[in-house]
Protein backbone atom coordinates (compact mmCIF):
# COMPACT_ATOMS: atom_id res chain seq x y z
CA UNK A 1 0.00 0.00 0.00
CA UNK A 2 1.42 2.92 -0.85
CA UNK A 3 2.09 5.75 1.69
CA UNK A 4 0.76 9.23 1.54
CA UNK A 5 1.99 12.57 3.27
CA UNK A 6 -0.04 15.40 4.07
CA UNK A 7 1.60 18.55 4.81
CA UNK A 8 -0.95 21.17 6.48
CA UNK A 9 -3.84 18.76 6.68
CA UNK A 10 -6.10 21.39 8.39
CA UNK A 11 -5.78 23.92 6.05
CA UNK A 12 -7.85 25.46 3.02
CA UNK A 13 -6.73 22.64 0.74
CA UNK A 14 -5.33 20.29 3.12
CA UNK A 15 -8.38 19.36 4.98
CA UNK A 16 -10.22 18.96 1.39
CA UNK A 17 -7.39 16.16 0.10
CA UNK A 18 -7.30 14.11 3.56
CA UNK A 19 -11.15 14.03 3.50
CA UNK A 20 -11.16 12.96 -0.59
CA UNK A 21 -8.17 10.26 0.45
CA UNK A 22 -10.42 8.34 3.19
CA UNK A 23 -13.50 8.44 1.47
CA UNK A 24 -14.96 4.61 1.29
CA UNK A 25 -13.81 5.13 -2.76
CA UNK A 26 -10.62 5.45 -1.24
CA UNK A 27 -9.75 4.15 2.05
CA UNK A 28 -8.15 0.76 1.09
CA UNK A 29 -5.87 1.85 -1.52
CA UNK A 30 -3.43 4.15 0.89
CA UNK A 31 -1.91 4.81 4.01
CA UNK A 32 -2.88 8.41 4.50
CA UNK A 33 -0.95 10.57 7.13
CA UNK A 34 -1.06 14.26 7.94
CA UNK A 35 0.95 16.76 9.96
CA UNK A 36 -1.18 19.56 11.93
CA UNK A 37 0.90 22.59 14.10
CA UNK A 38 -1.26 22.22 16.92
CA UNK A 39 -2.43 19.33 19.28
CA UNK A 40 -4.69 16.73 18.11
CA UNK A 41 -8.00 17.57 20.62
CA UNK A 42 -7.38 20.91 18.98
CA UNK A 43 -8.96 19.35 15.73
CA UNK A 44 -11.32 16.69 17.48
CA UNK A 45 -14.28 19.05 16.67
CA UNK A 46 -13.51 19.15 13.23
CA UNK A 47 -14.81 15.44 12.80
CA UNK A 48 -11.46 14.74 10.80
CA UNK A 49 -11.35 11.24 11.31
CA UNK A 50 -8.12 8.78 11.59
CA UNK A 51 -6.17 10.83 14.53
CA UNK A 52 -3.54 7.90 14.92
CA UNK A 53 -2.29 8.83 11.23
CA UNK A 54 -2.36 12.59 12.17
CA UNK A 55 1.34 13.82 13.43
CA UNK A 56 0.62 16.72 15.92
CA UNK A 57 2.76 19.99 17.03
CA UNK A 58 4.50 19.95 13.73
CA UNK A 59 6.52 23.07 12.32
CA UNK A 60 7.01 21.71 9.20
CA UNK A 61 9.86 25.14 8.85
CA UNK A 62 12.17 23.19 10.95
CA UNK A 63 13.83 21.42 8.61
CA UNK A 64 15.17 18.90 10.80
CA UNK A 65 12.72 17.76 12.44
CA UNK A 66 10.65 17.35 9.40
CA UNK A 67 13.39 15.21 7.80
CA UNK A 68 13.22 12.83 10.93
CA UNK A 69 9.73 12.92 10.37
CA UNK A 70 9.61 11.46 6.87
CA UNK A 71 12.82 9.36 7.42
CA UNK A 72 10.28 7.81 10.48
CA UNK A 73 7.53 7.88 7.54
CA UNK A 74 9.08 7.33 4.09
CA UNK A 75 6.51 8.37 2.18
CA UNK A 76 5.85 7.76 -1.39
CA UNK A 77 3.76 10.75 -1.73
CA UNK A 78 4.34 13.93 0.34
CA UNK A 79 1.34 16.83 -0.78
CA UNK A 80 2.66 20.26 0.56
CA UNK A 81 -0.87 22.19 1.31
CA UNK A 82 1.37 24.49 3.86
CA UNK A 83 1.59 27.78 2.07
CA UNK A 84 1.58 31.80 4.05
CA UNK A 85 -1.29 33.63 1.67
CA UNK A 86 -1.84 36.97 1.58
CA UNK A 87 -4.66 36.95 3.82
CA UNK A 88 -2.44 36.32 6.90
CA UNK A 89 -0.84 37.47 9.47
CA UNK A 90 2.52 35.91 9.25
CA UNK A 91 2.88 36.93 6.13
CA UNK A 92 4.54 40.47 6.78
CA UNK A 93 7.19 38.54 7.96
CA UNK A 94 9.74 38.38 5.48
CA UNK A 95 12.29 35.45 7.02
CA UNK A 96 9.28 33.22 7.53
CA UNK A 97 7.11 33.74 3.90
CA UNK A 98 10.27 33.00 2.33
CA UNK A 99 11.25 29.77 4.62
CA UNK A 100 7.73 28.67 4.44
CA UNK A 101 6.43 29.72 0.74
CA UNK A 102 10.28 28.88 -0.64
CA UNK A 103 12.76 27.00 0.97
CA UNK A 104 10.57 24.08 2.33
CA UNK A 105 9.49 22.98 -1.19
CA UNK A 106 12.30 22.95 -2.20
CA UNK A 107 13.95 20.79 1.00
CA UNK A 108 10.85 18.18 1.08
CA UNK A 109 11.50 18.28 -3.02
CA UNK A 110 15.21 17.53 -2.32
CA UNK A 111 14.27 14.53 -0.27
CA UNK A 112 11.85 13.10 -2.38
CA UNK A 113 14.50 13.01 -4.72
CA UNK A 114 17.08 11.10 -2.68
CA UNK A 115 14.29 8.35 -1.87
CA UNK A 116 12.54 7.79 -4.63
CA UNK A 117 9.48 9.58 -3.72
CA UNK A 118 7.28 12.29 -5.73
CA UNK A 119 5.96 15.83 -4.13
CA UNK A 120 3.24 17.46 -5.55
CA UNK A 121 3.32 21.05 -4.77
CA UNK A 122 0.90 23.98 -5.26
CA UNK A 123 2.05 27.34 -7.04
CA UNK A 124 0.07 30.62 -6.88
CA UNK A 125 -1.20 32.68 -9.98
CA UNK A 126 0.00 35.58 -7.85
CA UNK A 127 3.36 34.50 -9.43
CA UNK A 128 2.21 37.10 -11.75
CA UNK A 129 1.45 41.11 -11.81
CA UNK A 130 -2.04 40.59 -13.48
CA UNK A 131 -1.06 43.31 -16.31
CA UNK A 132 -1.33 40.89 -19.38
CA UNK A 133 -4.47 40.95 -21.38
CA UNK A 134 -4.14 37.51 -21.96
CA UNK A 135 -4.09 34.21 -20.37
CA UNK A 136 -0.57 33.29 -18.63
CA UNK A 137 1.58 30.06 -19.56
CA UNK A 138 4.26 28.61 -18.16
CA UNK A 139 7.06 29.55 -20.34
CA UNK A 140 6.11 33.54 -19.12
CA UNK A 141 8.40 35.42 -16.66
CA UNK A 142 6.96 35.59 -13.41
CA UNK A 143 6.55 39.67 -12.72
CA UNK A 144 5.32 39.24 -9.16
CA UNK A 145 6.25 42.61 -7.01
CA UNK A 146 5.10 41.72 -3.64
CA UNK A 147 6.77 39.00 -1.45
CA UNK A 148 4.10 36.56 -1.70
CA UNK A 149 4.10 36.22 -5.33
CA UNK A 150 8.11 35.96 -5.32
CA UNK A 151 8.30 33.65 -2.65
CA UNK A 152 5.69 31.63 -4.33
CA UNK A 153 7.71 31.75 -7.97
CA UNK A 154 11.13 30.75 -5.80
CA UNK A 155 9.32 27.54 -4.14
CA UNK A 156 7.97 26.21 -7.56
CA UNK A 157 10.02 22.76 -7.60
CA UNK A 158 10.95 21.11 -10.97
CA UNK A 159 13.07 18.77 -10.57
CA UNK A 160 12.78 15.19 -12.10
CA UNK A 161 10.09 13.60 -10.62
CA UNK A 162 8.59 16.06 -9.10
CA UNK A 163 5.37 18.34 -9.96
CA UNK A 164 4.30 21.73 -8.73
CA UNK A 165 1.07 22.69 -9.76
CA UNK A 166 0.22 26.41 -10.58
CA UNK A 167 -3.14 27.60 -9.77
CA UNK A 168 -5.61 29.53 -7.87
CA UNK A 169 -7.93 28.03 -5.18
CA UNK A 170 -10.73 28.44 -3.41
CA UNK A 171 -12.95 26.85 -0.95
CA UNK A 172 -14.26 26.19 2.71
CA UNK A 173 -12.13 26.62 5.45
CA UNK A 174 -12.43 24.36 8.96
CA UNK A 175 -11.05 27.66 10.99
CA UNK A 176 -9.65 31.00 10.57
CA UNK A 177 -11.88 31.37 7.92
CA UNK A 178 -9.58 34.37 6.41
CA UNK A 179 -10.08 33.74 2.51
CA UNK A 180 -12.63 34.49 -0.26
CA UNK A 181 -15.31 32.27 0.23
CA UNK A 182 -15.52 32.20 3.55
CA UNK A 183 -15.67 36.20 2.96
CA UNK A 184 -18.52 35.82 0.79
CA UNK A 185 -20.66 33.44 2.95
CA UNK A 186 -20.19 35.69 5.39
CA UNK A 187 -22.21 38.90 3.50
CA UNK A 188 -25.15 36.93 3.64
CA UNK A 189 -28.12 39.71 4.03
CA UNK A 190 -25.40 42.78 3.71
CA UNK A 191 -24.05 45.02 1.36
CA UNK A 192 -21.05 44.18 -0.64
CA UNK A 193 -18.67 45.05 -3.24
CA UNK A 194 -17.67 42.77 -5.91
CA UNK A 195 -14.95 43.59 -8.80
CA UNK A 196 -15.83 43.84 -12.13
CA UNK A 197 -12.62 44.03 -13.96
CA UNK A 198 -10.38 41.34 -11.51
CA UNK A 199 -10.77 38.38 -13.27
CA UNK A 200 -8.98 34.48 -13.01
CA UNK A 201 -9.22 31.15 -13.58
CA UNK A 202 -9.70 29.71 -9.66
CA UNK A 203 -10.74 26.92 -8.60
CA UNK A 204 -12.33 25.03 -6.16
CA UNK A 205 -10.54 22.95 -3.16
CA UNK A 206 -13.04 20.37 -3.59
CA UNK A 207 -12.34 19.67 -7.62
CA UNK A 208 -8.19 20.39 -6.99
CA UNK A 209 -8.52 17.39 -3.91
CA UNK A 210 -10.16 14.77 -6.84
CA UNK A 211 -7.99 16.58 -9.52
CA UNK A 212 -4.63 15.31 -6.88
CA UNK A 213 -6.03 11.76 -6.19
CA UNK A 214 -6.37 11.57 -10.10
CA UNK A 215 -2.66 11.74 -10.79
CA UNK A 216 -1.47 9.92 -7.73
CA UNK A 217 -3.62 7.06 -8.88
CA UNK A 218 -3.34 7.77 -13.41
CA UNK A 219 -0.84 10.01 -13.58
CA UNK A 220 2.05 9.36 -11.04
CA UNK A 221 4.97 10.02 -13.03
CA UNK A 222 3.68 13.59 -13.99
CA UNK A 223 6.41 16.15 -13.54
CA UNK A 224 7.87 19.78 -13.83
CA UNK A 225 5.47 22.54 -14.07
CA UNK A 226 1.87 22.14 -14.99
CA UNK A 227 -0.96 25.26 -14.78
CA UNK A 228 -4.64 24.45 -14.34
CA UNK A 229 -7.42 26.03 -14.25
CA UNK A 230 -11.01 27.23 -14.94
CA UNK A 231 -12.64 29.54 -17.55
CA UNK A 232 -11.82 32.93 -16.35
CA UNK A 233 -14.07 35.02 -14.29
CA UNK A 234 -14.18 38.01 -12.48
CA UNK A 235 -14.98 38.11 -8.97
CA UNK A 236 -18.00 39.96 -9.39
CA UNK A 237 -19.25 37.36 -10.97
CA UNK A 238 -18.01 34.65 -8.69
CA UNK A 239 -19.75 36.59 -6.40
CA UNK A 240 -22.85 36.60 -7.81
CA UNK A 241 -23.11 32.80 -8.32
CA UNK A 242 -22.21 32.22 -4.88
CA UNK A 243 -25.35 34.36 -4.08
CA UNK A 244 -27.48 32.42 -6.02
CA UNK A 245 -26.21 29.22 -5.25
CA UNK A 246 -26.55 29.07 -1.62
CA UNK A 247 -29.61 32.29 -1.37
CA UNK A 248 -27.33 34.80 0.60
CA UNK A 249 -29.80 37.87 -0.49
CA UNK A 250 -26.31 40.28 -1.15
CA UNK A 251 -27.08 43.34 -2.50
CA UNK A 252 -24.23 43.02 -4.72
CA UNK A 253 -21.92 46.31 -6.34
CA UNK A 254 -19.94 45.98 -9.47
CA UNK A 255 -16.86 47.83 -8.26
CA UNK A 256 -14.37 48.48 -11.60
CA UNK A 257 -11.86 50.61 -9.11
CA UNK A 258 -8.92 47.62 -9.21
CA UNK A 259 -8.06 46.08 -12.85
CA UNK A 260 -6.16 42.61 -12.87
CA UNK A 261 -6.11 39.74 -15.41
CA UNK A 262 -4.49 36.78 -13.63
CA UNK A 263 -6.27 33.86 -15.76
CA UNK A 264 -3.87 30.75 -16.29
CA UNK A 265 -3.70 29.09 -19.52
CA UNK A 266 -3.71 24.70 -18.72
CA UNK A 267 -3.65 23.56 -22.52
CA UNK A 268 -0.32 21.62 -21.79
CA UNK A 269 -1.89 19.85 -18.74
CA UNK A 270 -4.92 18.88 -20.88
CA UNK A 271 -2.74 17.70 -23.08
CA UNK A 272 -0.76 15.76 -20.92
CA UNK A 273 -3.81 14.42 -19.16
CA UNK A 274 -6.72 14.96 -21.07
CA UNK A 275 -7.95 17.24 -18.11
CA UNK A 276 -11.59 18.45 -18.54
CA UNK A 277 -12.01 21.96 -17.53
CA UNK A 278 -14.57 22.50 -15.21
CA UNK A 279 -17.48 25.23 -15.12
CA UNK A 280 -17.87 27.69 -12.31
CA UNK A 281 -21.54 26.59 -11.85
CA UNK A 282 -20.51 22.72 -11.18
CA UNK A 283 -17.88 23.59 -8.80
CA UNK A 284 -20.14 25.84 -6.45
CA UNK A 285 -22.47 23.01 -6.86
CA UNK A 286 -20.50 21.08 -5.28
CA UNK A 287 -19.25 23.72 -2.79
CA UNK A 288 -23.10 23.43 -1.83
CA UNK A 289 -23.63 20.36 -1.47
CA UNK A 290 -20.58 19.75 0.68
CA UNK A 291 -22.16 22.91 2.69
CA UNK A 292 -23.52 20.51 5.60
CA UNK A 293 -19.80 19.17 6.80
CA UNK A 294 -19.29 22.69 7.67
CA UNK A 295 -22.57 23.48 9.40
CA UNK A 296 -22.05 20.82 11.93
CA UNK A 297 -18.21 22.67 12.68
CA UNK A 298 -20.23 26.18 13.20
Amino acid sequence: MKKVLILGLAGMLGHQIWRKFYSSEFSNSFDVYGTVRKSKDHYKRFNLGYEDHIIENMEVSDFVTLEKKLNEIQPNFIINCVGLTLRKKEISDFEKCYKVNSMLPQVVGQWCSHHNSKLIHFSTDCVFDGKKRSAYFEKDLPTALDHYGQSKYLGEVQSAQNLTLRLSIVGREIENKTELIEWILSQKNQVANGFGSVRYSGLTTNFVANEVIKIVLKYPELSGLYQISSQPISKYELVQKMNHQFNLNINLIRDDKYQSNKSLDCSSYVKKTGFNIPTWDDMIQDLYNDKDFYERLS
